[in-house]
């Protein structure tokens, strides 16, 4: 009977103990876990920017608050980070101390990686008002430990501000705490600050991530009744941005939608006249620009934006004419780096950073093209006549010259259709006419990638509009063999305990040319930007036989691998 009753008296203690490791645990998780799930969606709607400066701008369109700041940030990423942490820290700045100024309210940390200060941002939400009279005023000043708190208060929103520096300089600290004060705003935000063209500055400004513009530009705290529609702001810079990334469903889908309507029209009189002598298929395109590029001296070709197949046809089109004494290559948008001279980078311009308008130039200077920008500088002259002017200068500097130009979509048009492009002015000033070839208009479904066709086939056509001599169909296949058809390529695998984690997320896959990464570093045009969602540790490429720098990046530009890799032959 005793002997039953200890083993009662130990289950008992051994529940109690469990009881008590449960209880143990239950505090640790909680005082280990993430900030107050109250706080989580106000926290998660902070969204932030910077300028090519690195100043910074925060807008949190959950509570309606901004934040505009001189200087680089570091924020913190309070969705992830720990209670226990933030207490850490809490003790570290004298918070803990501070009634009010709890975990729960906190919405916002960073640290200005300029001038070594910690900034906390708290929210209260007060009770409905109808006094729109904004409060501002100091709380709290410790000199010794140089820690001052704010508070701005506007109808039912108040911002605490705690404001810690490390280096004791009180002079600076007070302009600081001016500049929080005049800085801070409630219920608006700054519009020339916060656009969608300032988001992909900021996302591609430096970093050249353009999966990183993607998703900031998709979650962008901006109202755009026209989202998903083709025109809209929104989607022209997130389709932008996908054009400079291969390997990509998203940008695929996109295509579909944007060439659907165009395909539905163009579909059955391509049809009708595709078998036809003078519609040229292929290679035969390329005896057919031959030809005209013999007796003339100036040859237009314009492009879509979104489209890289676009300039894969103007790379492959550089050696006909080369063939035929064209000697000048005059772009929209570039700006010649004679400091860099050797590889075309970054700093030629945005469109030609895209991998495949890489290529293009690439192709160009080897060719002995010389390349020139004719875009307008002069802000007191009309865009087209200063491209226009432009363009004719190489003609006044050298009679002899033979010009590939290369376009946006309008401005190769001859013709007024209510505004005059560039194309026009060109011809009135030179009075040379340009044959020109518009590869931005037509799009159908055909057995060919390439379909070259007169404009005689569409002049009573009221649905095309432009004035083009030829129509292009590209269907080109986006792919490294058009640009190394003579190489043989090889398979490499990237591994590592960091690509693991991101298993099934998007990850951005950068290959630079060695040699070119060697001499201009983070100006280097990368030879391809791939995406992949890894399902392993692992993620397989394919490239041209020869010496890379890979570099793997995620979506908040944070750098998990960075590889050299030489593939040969043997």
């Amino acid at each position: 009977m005793k002997e039953k009753l200890n083993v009662i008296m130990i289950h008992i203690k051994m529940n109690g103990l469990l009881k008590l490791l449960m209880i143990f645990n239950l505090i640790l998780i909680i005082s280990c876990s993430s900030t107050n799930r109250l706080n989580q969606e106000i926290i998660k709607r902070n969204y932030h920017i910077s300028d090519e400066l690195f100043n910074a701008y925060i807008y949190n369109d959950s509570i309606k608050v901004d934040f505009d700041f001189w200087g680089s940030i570091d924020i913190e990423n309070l969705s992830k980070t720990k209670n226990h942490k933030i207490r850490r820290e809490f003790r570290r700045c004298g918070i803990n101390n501070i009634k009010n100024l709890t975990i729960d309210k906190l919405f916002l940390s960073f640290n200005s990686t300029s001038n070594n200060y910690k900034f906390f941002f708290f929210y209260d939400k007060l009770n409905p008002t109808n006094d729109t009279t904004i409060y501002e005023r100091i709380i709290m000043k410790d000199t010794i430990n140089d820690i001052t708190i704010i508070e701005k208060q506007k109808k039912d929103t108040k911002i605490t501000v705690l404001v810690k520096g490390y280096e004791n300089d009180l002079i600076f600290t007070n302009n600081i705490i001016k500049g929080a004060f005049s800085k801070m705003d409630i219920g608006l935000f700054n519009k020339k600050k916060l656009s969608y063209f300032k988001i992909f500055q900021s996302s591609t400004n430096g970093n050249h991530n353009y999966l990183q513009a993607r998703e900031n530009l998709k979650s962008a705290p901006l109202e755009d009744k026209k989202y998903k529609e083709i025109n809209s702001l929104k989607t022209e810079f997130i389709a932008t941005s996908n054009s400079f990334l291969s390997n990509n469903p998203e940008y695929n889908s996109f295509l579909l939608d944007y060439e659907k309507k165009r395909k539905a029209y163009f579909n059955e009189t391509i049809k009708k006249i595709y078998q036809n002598n003078d519609v040229f298929k292929n290679n035969k395109i390329f005896d057919e620009i031959s030809l005209v590029a013999k007796n003339n001296s100036v040859i237009m070709l314009n492009e879509d934006h979104y489209y890289p197949k676009h300039r894969l046809f103007a790379m492959q089109l550089l050696d006909v004419l080369k063939q035929n004494g064209y000697n000048y290559l005059s772009l929209e948008a570039f700006s010649n780096d004679k400091k860099n001279n050797l590889f075309p980078n970054h700093n030629n311009g945005f469109y030609t950073s895209e991998p495949y308008f890489g290529h293009f130039l690439r192709r160009a200077k080897e060719l002995g093209f010389t390349i020139l920008g004719h875009e307008n500088q002069d802000d007191s002259v009309d865009r087209e006549i200063g491209q226009a002017k432009n363009i004719y200068k190489i003609l006044q500097d050298d009679p002899k010259a033979k010009i590939f130009v290369y376009v946006g979509k309008s401005h190769l048009e001859k013709s007024s259709r209510g505004k005059k492009w560039m194309a026009e002015y060109f011809k009135e000033i030179s009075k040379v006419n340009p044959i020109t070839i518009n590869q931005a208009r037509i799009f159908a479904d055909t057995n060919d990638e390439i379909v070259l066709i007169p404009k005689n086939y569409f002049i009573n056509d009221t649905i095309i509009k432009s004035s083009a001599d030829y129509f292009l169909i590209n269907n080109i296949k986006v792919d490294l063999k058009k640009v190394y058809p003579n190489s043989k390529f090889e398979s490499v695998t990237l591994k590592g305990k960091e690509i693991k984690k991101y298993k099934n997320n998007e990850l951005l896959i950068e290959v630079f040319n060695f040699y070119e990464y060697e001499k201009l570093k983070s100006l280097t045009l990368p030879i391809v930007n791939l995406l992949s969602k890894p399902k392993s540790n692992s993620i397989k490429v394919y490239l041209p036989i020869g010496k890379y720098l890979i570099k793997i990046k995620t979506s908040e530009n944070n750098k998990i691998l960075e590889k050299t890799v030489l593939l040969t032959d043997e």
